[in-house]
């Protein structure tokens, strides 16, 4: 076997484990949400009388036919997604790889075994939750993987299949396809207004196409009488922690120091003029969509810019930062045999080893701002010694390592980050695997799956795991919304219902009032909704004497509604 095939095995094994050990989950967080619809496509019956599941319009409709082609092959749902999710993983890794090798390829198996380092210890979380790799499929597995295959192409300077593959991430998931316009226009027009026509016709031709099938949807939740009230809701009270960046103002530590890295970097890269002229004019443009949101939304607050979540690039952004990085690095630490091993051995031992031991431990040991605080500092570091290099090395007398021994460091060190990774937090991430929800939560949905079909049932607003596992209908909780006004409105009158609140201001609250839940309140809601049972905490309720139990284990106790 020749080092090329040595190498693209390497490859190949690296890849696939970074995508595996992200984690295997089903059945959990936003999946609550996003199978519901693909689900009752496949079983029309499946959460009858449920008004989520069947009069409110979802997110992400279209991700329902990824349920129908699995059920269709005859695969478990469970496995179906999950193998699903992998392989996006595969393919954005792969594309970010290829990035990689546009950049320097000499120097890309070394850069791509640091940049894997960072995607694993980081997992790609940036500003406002955003991410690129989420532990289970959902829309945006396909709208980040496709966006990464855009932005290559965009680079490659193959504007048509660019756009194409843009395209289909906003088909699968609308924002990515407003935020490609944005992105990609900024982009284009920081490239100049030679070609600009042309370039801009083949880019958005096919991403207009997908657009156009979005239209009607868009313009009648644009025109609906309660979209401002329905906005609030969404943006203040069900999700701050996404569209108000007082709340996470932190974030922008971390998404501020990478930026400085990439952009003291992008100097030390030699490339091709017209390569490079596309990677600054895309950098720039995702720095943009980041930036001037953020002002618009803290400075003063325009609740259109909140809604598109611009912030959703941040991950985006923060990855081709890296990416420009560790290739300077690389790069720059060959450049000179002779101040090749100093150079880069003092960058990696910071990147790697700083990285994974102390501010890792900053993290869970004192918490997310202690670490920012920690890592900012890091940042200035690392710039001072790309400034200072020469200085440094000059008063080092080098031993020089060769490319190959690099090699083989990089992979060993990416080696024992993985191993870690697999057998400290794989398991804890991969809900397929285990146990999740928890022996309480699934010894009340086993008894949830013996009533009747349609039953409907008054749950805690955050037991959000209900509808997809006990499969039975539910009056609402906090984690699934629909996605039009109309059904937000009702989505928070039903909160409203459930917990007594007038005026609800967090889940902490509606979570809080749920726990003095009384019989004039469940006497309400059974002759509103026609509710049969209500799941109440077993310690923590008022109403333990007053109907008789049907079920009841550590955490959970239900109560039969009938005499009522």
């Amino acid at each position: 076997m020749n080092v090329n095939h040595a190498k693209n095995l390497a490859l190949l094994l690296f890849i696939t484990l970074t995508s595996i050990v992200i984690g295997l989950s089903y059945g959990s967080s936003n999946q609550n949400t996003y199978l519901i619809h693909g689900l009752t496509q496949i079983k029309p019956n499946f959460l009858s009388g449920d008004w989520f599941a069947h009069n409110t319009h979802h997110y992400h409709d279209k991700f329902s036919y990824v349920l129908i082609l699995v059920n269709y092959l005859g695969l478990p749902i469970d496995i179906g997604l999950t193998a699903i999710e992998v392989v996006l993983r595969i393919i954005a890794l792969v594309a970010i790889y290829k990035i990689i090798c546009l950049i320097t390829n000499k120097y890309a198996f070394i850069s791509f075994m640091i940049v894997l380092v960072l995607v694993i210890l980081e997992r790609t979380n940036s500003v406002a939750s955003s991410y690129i790799f989420s532990t289970m499929l959902q829309p945006s597995s396909f709208g980040s993987t496709f966006l990464l295959v855009g932005f290559l192409f965009f680079f490659r300077g193959r504007y048509f299949i660019s756009g194409a593959s843009i395209a289909f991430a906003g088909y699968m998931h609308t924002n990515f396809l407003l935020l490609g316009f944005v992105s990609l226009g900024i982009a284009h027009a920081v490239l100049g207004v030679e070609g600009l026509i042309k370039r801009g016709a083949v880019q958005f031709f096919p991403m207009v196409f997908v657009l156009a099938l979005d239209v009607p949807f868009l313009s009648s939740m644009m025109s609906s009488e309660n979209v401002e009230k329905a906005t609030y809701i969404f943006q203040f009270i069900r999700s701050p922690h996404h569209y108000v960046p007082s709340y996470y103002l932190v974030d922008f530590i971390l998404f501020a120091g990478w930026s400085i890295l990439g952009l003291t970097s992008l100097q030390l890269i030699a490339m091709e003029n017209s390569l490079k002229r596309r990677l600054v004019g895309l950098y720039s443009a995702l720095l943009i969509v980041i930036i001037i949101p953020t002002l618009l939304t803290t400075i003063v607050f325009i609740p259109m810019v909140s809604k598109l979540f611009f912030w959703r690039m941040a991950p985006f952004s923060v990855m081709l930062s890296q990416i420009v990085f560790v290739t300077a690095i690389v790069s720059q630490a060959f450049s000179d045999e002779t101040e090749s091993a100093v150079h880069f051995v003092i960058t990696l031992f910071f990147l790697l080893l700083g990285y994974l031991f102390i501010f890792r431990w900053y993290l869970y040991k004192y918490g997310l701002n202690s670490s920012k605080v920690l890592f900012l500092a890091g940042v200035a570091f690392c710039c001072g010694m790309l400034f200072l290099r020469k200085y440094i090395v000059a008063r080092i007398n080098p031993a020089c390592l060769s490319k190959n021994a690099i090699n083989v460091a990089c992979a060993g060190m990416l080696s024992l980050i993985l191993a870690y990774e697999f057998s400290s937090s794989f398991y804890g991430h991969s809900t397929l695997l285990n146990g999740h929800p928890g022996k309480s939560e699934s010894e009340l949905y086993q008894w949830v799956k013996t009533t009747e079909v349609s039953a409907i049932f008054l749950t805690p607003p955050g037991l959000d795991n209900f509808r997809l596992h006990g499969e039975r209908a539910i009056i609402a909780d906090w984690k699934s919304t629909p996605v039009d006004p109309n059904g937000l409105i009702e989505w928070y009158k039903r909160i409203q219902d459930i917990t007594g609140l007038i005026d609800i201001k967090s889940s902490k609250d509606v979570n809080e009032a749920y726990l003095h839940t009384n019989i004039d309140r469940v006497t309400f809601l059974k002759n509103k909704y026609g509710i049969s049972y209500a799941v109440l905490y077993r310690y923590n309720n008022e109403l333990n004497r007053n109907f008789p139990e049907v079920f009841k284990n550590e955490e959970f106790v239900v109560l039969s509604l009938e005499s009522l």
